[in-house]
């Protein structure tokens, strides 16, 4: 069976949010990332693919960041992994307590 990985968002301020990827499991933080919207954490945790980075026409780091967080889950779950965005934490029951027990 796959393991699970969540994208969510801790915490919204002026300047943006904070994601998380955690193991739908235990809560345990995979990979962070502070980001202006929910739309770029998407991206930087993988979630999503870049391609309105193309719309660009120059490089952007979302493609980066989005490279080394699927590496980083490949070669936690060697065994394959899927991934869901729940957005905000609190959108799962017990999800944020499960994570503030294990982080």
């Amino acid at each position: 069976m796959k393991s699970k990985i969540l994208g969510v968002i801790t915490g919204r301020y002026p300047l943006g949010c904070q994601a998380y990827s955690i193991d739908a499991e235990t809560g345990k933080i995979i990979a962070s990332h502070f980001c202006s919207n929910e739309v770029f954490a998407k991206s930087d945790l993988g979630f999503t693919e870049p391609s309105f980075t193309r719309l660009l026409n120059e490089p952007h780091s979302t493609e980066g960041f989005n490279r080394e967080r699927r590496d980083t889950y490949s070669k936690l779950y060697p065994n394959g992994y899927t991934l869901e965005w729940v957005g905000n934490i609190e959108n799962v029951d017990g999800l944020a307590e499960l994570f503030n027990q294990n982080n």
